[in-house]
């Protein structure tokens, strides 16, 4: 895995993803398909899912975030793992973008199409919403965000590559 996620070939970059890889299964947000403690010598197995999510996680840690605002997204990247979005992305058929946002006490997540929703939040906490079925609805009063990072999920899962 951590191979995988080595764009630039670096030994020492190489290093620091298995260390990364290692904290975030021990941390229960990478899940094994065996054994999460192997010992020595013995390669833990990952689905491909969980490279992806991986992918999503190193990303992430580029821009500082810590590992306690990654386990809420861990539940949601499991709940949008099959979705619609998430196979365009994988095809390549259409740009897909997760966002996390903060605001006073909460967290969101969102994954949209063509463009992050991020532009689309008004002042008072309002955005239109599309679905995968394609219909749209107006959502109020949800909460100000006054940051967000966004991740072209299409690029960065083009980038891995397939199974």
């Amino acid at each position: 895995m951590a191979e995988r996620l080595n764009y630039s070939g670096d030994p020492t970059e190489l290093q620091k993803i298995m260390r990364q890889i290692r904290h975030w299964t021990l941390s229960d947000l990478l899940h094994t398909q065996g054994r999460k403690h192997t010992g020595t010598g013995v390669s833990r197995r990952y689905r491909h899912f969980e490279l992806q999510k991986a992918a999503i996680l190193r990303e992430l840690s580029h821009y500082g975030l810590q590992i306690g605002q990654f386990e809420a997204l861990d539940k949601w990247l499991e709940s949008i793992g099959g979705s619609a979005r998430w196979k365009a992305a994988e095809e390549g058929t259409r740009m897909v973008f997760i966002q996390l946002s903060w605001g006073d006490q909460m967290v969101g997540f969102n994954i949209t199409v063509d463009a992050p929703m991020v532009a689309s939040i008004g002042l008072d906490g309002s955005y239109m919403h599309e679905y995968d079925d394609g219909t749209v609805k107006e959502h109020k009063g949800v909460g100000v965000f006054y940051s967000s990072v966004v991740v072209n999920l299409t690029r960065l899962l083009h980038r891995l590559g397939t199974e």
